[in-house]
């Protein structure tokens, strides 16, 4: 605790000095202690790369603006085979329009990268990097990626349209029953378990990015932040050569759904992406999410040290019972004391949602199951022939 108010004590003295001048503070305040400054300069960096904190940082304002100015009279237009409807939403990197697909008459959510924006290394190497994650995924909870292409210098992705409400639309509205919670997140991790069968992790997983559609089918959005895994579960570099997008010493995502280990610029895997379920679901039961201060340096101080609040104590409804302990453990500091997988994580979210242990085994638990009734069978016989002994002979 000593340590990390000592962090957040320069990082917030040097924000207050130009970023002209932040090098030679650190390098004063800091002379003694490399891994002092690196903890610091790692929270500076990300405090200008982060999209979606308390206060967009003023890199994402630009961005939008431009994509705005270049954008915002852009219906009607035609981008490779496809004419512009509506617009659907601007973030910091990108803006996403309804589009129909003049080979097909169909409609699709063309994602656009703003001309201004590619020369920006870093954001073209993350939206191709977003087409390349998403034509490897195919699943049901999983917004469909049709093509990636480039016109005139506009680049784009064409996608699935899906039309609904957000998950964060939804807590905003209601405070959702278990069953619907449940619903939710075990097609968000089903979803979760087919990317990480790809060796791709999210590592921007949050309610914005989880869209419900009429009938009830999530859909997970933004695979911006994608990551891929080598066969060790840790390589940044992944199967498809691409560079890392994780800098040395910066961190990416979104603050509030950030595991601890993503925090501290360190290496990544799966069960990051299972810690964002964790604060998925504690959201969706309390209303807000587990770890949130009164600043952005407080806010990272509860993630790394802190313990969240027990759902029950924070919403007394006595049926949300069945989610805490799995939701405690998605948010435990240590990745190995969280689930190990995806898979571990959904067999316990369906025993919460009801359905028998025994089922979600797979053929090795039916088969144990097969055992033990052949062993009562023999036993039966073997007795049955101890007492037809006994008649005999006596």
């Amino acid at each position: 605790m000593k340590r990390w108010s000592q962090i957040e004590r320069l990082f917030n003295q040097a924000l207050e000095r130009q970023p002209s001048e932040r090098k030679a503070f650190l390098e004063q305040a800091c002379s003694h202690d490399g891994d002092l400054r690196n903890e610091v300069e790692s929270l500076l960096e990300y405090h200008q790369r982060a999209e979606d904190f308390i206060e967009t940082p003023a890199l994402d304002q630009e961005a939008q603006k431009l994509a705005r100015d270049q954008l915002k009279d852009a219906s009607g237009r035609q981008i490779g085979p496809y004419v512009l409807i509506s617009l659907i939403g601007i973030g910091g990197m990108a803006a996403v329009y309804k589009a129909r697909d003049e080979r097909s008459g169909e409609f699709v959510a063309l994602k656009l990268l703003p001309p201004g924006l590619t020369e920006d290394q870093y954001r073209l190497r993350r939206f191709n990097r977003e087409a390349k994650a998403l034509k490897r995924l195919s699943h049901n909870n999983i917004a469909r990626y049709y093509e990636a292409g480039e016109s005139d210098g506009q680049h784009y992705i064409a996608m699935e349209l899906v039309e609904g409400q957000t998950v964060e639309e939804l807590i905003r509205k209601e405070r959702p029953t278990q069953d619907k919670i449940l619903s939710i997140a075990i097609q968000v991790v089903d979803a979760l378990a087919s990317a990480h069968a790809q060796k791709i992790i999210h590592r921007d997983l949050k309610p914005s990015n989880l869209i419900i559609g009429e009938s009830g089918e999530v859909k997970m959005l933004d695979f911006g932040l994608a990551k891929a895994l080598a066969s060790s579960g840790l390589s940044s570099t992944g199967d498809f050569s691409l560079e890392s997008l994780t800098r040395t010493g910066t961190v990416l995502g979104t603050v509030d759904y950030m595991s601890p280990e993503q925090i501290r610029a360190g290496e990544v895997d799966h069960r990051s992406d299972l810690f964002a379920v964790g604060v998925l679901i504690y959201q969706m039961a309390t209303g807000h999410v587990p770890f949130h201060g009164k600043s952005y340096g407080d806010t990272i101080r509860k993630i790394l040290d802190e313990p969240p609040n027990r759902i029950t104590r924070v919403n007394d409804d006595p049926t949300l019972g069945g989610l805490e302990e799995v939701v405690m453990t998605c948010l435990q500091k240590n990745p190995s004391d969280r689930h190990q997988s995806a898979e571990a994580l959904l067999r316990d979210l369906k025993v919460a949602a009801g359905e028998p242990p025994d089922l979600l085994k797979g053929t090795s638990g039916l088969r144990e199951k097969g055992k033990k009734k052949h062993w009562i069978i023999a036993a039966g016989v073997l007795l049955a022939l101890l007492l037809l002994w006994m008649l005999v002979s006596g």
